[in-house]
């Protein structure tokens, strides 16, 4: 299951903000207090200085700091005696200018102090959404595939994202394992039955209780042909899923292709009550020949055992701009309202309580989805107003590398 989700495009409202956003403004707000400290410890300081420096100063030497202060001009013995006395004070131990020092190394060490907690506390807060996601990683490994990680509140963008791409691989992880659960159910119910059925007639056969002729003899190739089915429409959904059923692709007319199954399957379609109306339009496109006669037989055979006895059979193609499309309408009962997103699963059918000779083995539609998609298409199965079911299959004319 694919995830959607883009850093690129953050509204300004979002409340995650980019990892590197993060530190960026927790250094900003630390050098902001560290300076605010600072500057806050020179005006602080000030005052004390300027009363010690007039403390230690004669009255002239005072009356000249005084006069510059207020931008007036001191008297010139009051100058002499400013400069002689500032001067002293300067190469003094106790100097004005030795304690300013003193004072701002003592706020730059305190700055440093606040600065290392706020960071310690702030930093602190910051990656917790990727310890999550470790933890929600290690319950995973140890089988517990419901774990799921939970971002905090103040996580950046990149732990959400990375928590919501985890737990969506969780989720596929946990699908999986259950669609493995159930499909190996199915598949061991699907083989039951006609396995049965053989073992049954050949012992009857063995012990004499039937006789070994034609008739018996047919019966139990149907049997075989069906677990040939089953296994090939396994096969062939095992080999797409792994990426490795190699396709012929060829320049193919999809007109032509239906019609070829067409001269097959007609007498089936009409010994169930189906007659086939075609509007065949050519339509070349770049696909393996073989397997689109594949889908095609499918539906057909899926219209036969749910759309019985229904009467048209409308069989169309017809060729889009940059597609080839393939539409096939029955005037069945059609799917059930609340299953219509199903009929594509595995061994879903559309009646469950069906028996296999009915309901054939549910994969069909499967298998159907699954080359298409491997051309690059895509396959739709959706009621329609007048009653029965409209298969569309979309085929892009010519197949990505």
């Amino acid at each position: 299951m694919k995830v959607r989700s883009s850093l690129h495009h953050r509204p300004l409202w979002s409340k995650h903000w980019p990892l590197s956003q993060q530190l960026a403004s927790v250094l900003a707000v630390c050098l902001l207090v560290n300076a605010a400290l600072i500057i806050g410890a020179v005006e602080f300081v000030q005052p004390f200085v300027e009363r010690q420096i007039l403390d230690e100063l004669s009255p002239s030497a005072a009356r000249a700091y005084h006069a510059f202060n207020s931008d007036k001009i001191p008297e010139r013995d009051d100058i002499a005696a400013l400069i002689v006395e500032s001067k002293a004070l300067r190469e003094s131990e106790n100097s004005p200018d030795t304690q300013v020092n003193l004072w701002i190394l003592i706020c730059v060490l305190t700055g440093s102090a606040v600065t290392f907690a706020l960071s310690y506390a702030l930093l602190g807060r910051l990656g917790h959404g990727y310890i999550n996601v470790a933890r929600a990683a290690q319950s995973v490994a140890a089988g517990d595939l419901s774990a799921r990680a939970r971002p905090l509140f103040l996580a950046s963008q990149e732990e959400v994202k990375l928590a919501r791409d985890f737990n969506c691989m969780a989720a596929s992880l946990q699908r999986a394992e259950r669609e493995l659960a159930d499909g190996t159910a199915a598949i061991a119910h699907e083989l039951r039955t006609p396995l049965t059925i053989l073992r049954g007639r050949l012992y009857g056969i063995s012990d004499g209780i039937f006789s070994p002729g034609s008739k018996e003899v047919t019966g139990l190739i149907r049997q075989v042909e069906g677990l040939s089915r089953i296994v090939d429409d396994l096969q062939t959904l095992s080999l797409i899923n792994s990426n490795q059923m190699k396709l012929d692709l060829k320049p193919v007319d999809l007109a032509e292709e239906v019609g070829h199954v067409l001269v097959t399957v007609a007498p089936d379609l009409e010994a169930r009550g189906l007659r086939p109306c075609l509007e065949l339009q050519p339509s070349t496109l770049i696909a393996d020949s073989s397997r689109i006669r594949q889908v095609v037989s499918a539906v057909l055979s899926n219209s036969q055992r749910y759309a019985a006895n229904s009467g048209i059979l409308e069989i169309r193609t017809r060729d889009d701009v940059d597609e080839s499309v393939l539409e096939i309408v029955d005037y069945g009962p059609g799917l059930p309202h609340d299953q219509t997103e199903c009929a594509f699963d595995r061994f879903w059918r559309a009646e469950q309580s069906r028996a296999r000779h009915t309901g054939g083995s549910g994969l069909g539609l499967a298998v159907v989805r699954a080359i298409v998609e491997a051309h690059g298409g895509r396959a739709k199965l959706r009621n329609h107003s007048l009653g029965g079911t409209v298969f569309e299959m979309y085929l892009p004319k010519s197949v990505s590398p």
